[in-house]
């Protein structure tokens, strides 16, 4: 076993990922992959907590700042940045393996920072996609309330197969994809859940009239006070749009203490603001659409029959019972697609080593060992040369 000079001691490991986002520089929730975060700030700081007494009175900056990450760039992808670079050109290129180094002895505290920055970044990144089953307690909301909850669980499911980089994913073991899952939600969308919303929609159902009747009071005012915020508005950009002086190019602002201000492209600028001005009266008018469907809606609530009450308590059944068989298979369908898609999402590549920046001192005892020997001869040679000499000459 080698004996080293510790003074320059450096510990290194090697960190891999491996997932489809990566080629696009992002994390697998979307996010932006930045090299920065590979070993999170809080994981500094508690390794340093609780490492800091070996450390020689070394502070937490010092500490962070002598960890190193360095992307590990094959030499063909190094070419070719370099190519572009020379054209004036930026390649984008996101690395897969990157180096950990850390100037310390104890290589305990480069192996602690590495496997929590794994766990850390495992449990913040790897996707955990379950969609939860429709309960029992959707049974006790009004009819339009359970309608917004089949439907926004609906939503969280389009949006979900959306987010997959892998659309197409096929399941040998279960023998459908997320494709065939899209269309059997589409297909609820369409029959079971577009007939229940339709049935008591145009029958006017309600299980608690006098319940009813307040939220939709309570929206009615919402949308009026929502107007009169568009129409204060819509005020201003017509008092602006007014004082446009073509000629002078100056717009004059309203409730502004100056007598104008001045602008570069007085065209752009009208045009911009006749844009806005009809978007608002758009919103306006569109809000007093609704203000008005909701007075109408008023008149029509009425408590179901007992006929009727049944009619809708099995077609809310039949919905939420197939909803929830693809809320099933979709789950199913998630958690093979994610743990064949993210079991390597992040890895050690190679685990931590130590390397060193002097020689080893057995090196240093050989050389000394050499010369000392040669000294040795040296002085015997000299010392019967001086013998002979004396005997010689005198």
């Amino acid at each position: 076993m080698d004996i080293y000079n510790r003074i320059n001691t450096v510990n290194s490991a090697i960190i891999g990922f491996n997932y489809p986002e990566l080629e696009k520089g992002k994390n697998p929730d979307g996010s932006i992959f930045l090299r920065t975060n590979i070993i999170p700030l809080d994981v500094i700081n508690q390794v340093y907590e609780q490492y800091k007494g070996s450390m020689n009175n070394e502070s937490l900056d010092e500490f962070r700042n002598a960890i190193v990450v360095e992307p590990i760039i094959p030499a063909s992808t190094q070419t070719l940045i370099d190519n572009a670079l020379k054209r004036g050109e930026n390649l984008s290129f996101t690395a897969s393996n990157y180096e950990i180094t850390l100037k310390e002895k104890n290589k305990d505290i480069l192996a602690k920072l590495v496997n929590d920055s794994i766990a850390r970044y495992i449990n913040r990144y790897k996707p955990t996609y379950t969609i939860q089953e429709i309960g029992n307690d959707i049974y006790n909301y009004d009819y339009s309330d359970s309608y917004v909850l089949l439907n926004e669980r609906v939503k969280m499911m389009e949006m979900a197969i959306s987010s997959y980089e892998n659309k197409n994913y096929m399941s040998s073991r279960l023998g459908y994809s997320f494709d065939m899952i899209a269309e059997r939600i589409k297909n609820f969308k369409n029959v079971e859940l577009q007939d229940y919303y339709s049935y008591y929609t145009i029958n006017g159902f309600s299980k608690n009239r006098d319940n009813k009747l307040m939220r939709i009071d309570s929206k009615i005012q919402e949308l009026v006070l929502e107007n009169q915020a568009l129409e204060g508005k819509a005020k201003i950009l017509k008092e602006m749009l007014q004082d446009l002086k073509p000629n002078q190019k100056q717009l004059i602002i309203p409730n502004v203490g100056q007598e104008g201000v001045t602008i570069n492209d007085q065209n752009d600028y009208y045009s911009k603001l006749v844009a806005d001005y009809v978007v608002i009266n758009n919103d306006i008018q569109d809000n007093k659409v609704k203000i008005k469907l909701l007075e109408n809606s008023k008149l029509d609530i009425k408590i179901p029959s007992s006929e009727a009450k049944k009619i809708l308590e099995e077609k809310l059944k039949v919905s939420v019972e197939k909803l929830n068989r693809i809320i099933e298979d979709m789950n199913s369908l998630s958690k093979e697609y994610i743990d064949s898609t993210y079991s390597d999402m992040i890895k050690i590549v190679s685990p931590v080593t130590t390397s060193t920046e002097g020689k080893p001192l057995i090196l240093f005892i050989g050389i000394g060992v050499i010369l000392g020997g040669m000294l040795g001869i040296f002085l015997a040679f000299m010392k019967e040369f001086i013998r002979n000499y004396k005997n010689k000459y005198n």
